[in-house]
């Protein structure tokens, strides 16, 4: 593999990381209009914090990415 496929494949990587953060942002967004005014249940909850992780944890991986991605300039211009 070459390091213009290593830095294709990291691109392709961010931006599917990025289109799964958008999904999941939608759906914390529909979960939370379907969040009654009074009485919210536990679960109702507790499924908004696991999307929430999620995206913190998609965050996280675009982040990686991001540094891969430079670490690769890097190498390219020394």
């Amino acid at each position: 593999m070459t390091r213009n496929d290593n830095k294709q494949g990291l691109q392709k990587k961010r931006a599917a990381l990025l289109i799964e953060i958008e999904r999941l942002k939608r759906e914390v967004e529909q979960r939370e209009k379907q969040l009654p005014a009074h009485s919210v249940r536990p679960h109702q909850i507790l499924a908004i914090e696991k999307l929430e992780n999620k995206i913190r944890q998609k965050k996280d991986q675009i982040q990686d990415v991001e540094e891969k991605l430079l670490r690769s300039q890097d190498t390219k211009t020394s």
